[in-house]
């Protein structure tokens, strides 16, 4: 399923958006052609990260696709 999901972001290009924040993560989502895609990336490392990223740029912390 992981690589079905790289293939769409590879593909779409989506825009991630910072959703909220949840036990020392910052979670980001983007809506794709498989639906809604999470991901959680630990506050430690989103210093550099702005309100919206290419969902690309977060594969490392996908956490799940609906």
């Amino acid at each position: 399923m992981d690589n079905d999901i790289k293939k769409v972001l590879d593909r779409e290009k989506p825009i991630a958006e910072k959703l909220y924040n949840e036990d020392n993560n910052e979670i980001y989502g983007c809506d794709t052609s498989i639906g809604r895609v999470l991901f959680c990336v630990p506050f430690i490392e989103s210093g550099s990260l702005k309100r919206k990223e290419p969902a690309q740029l977060l594969i490392r912390w996908l956490v799940k696709s609906n």
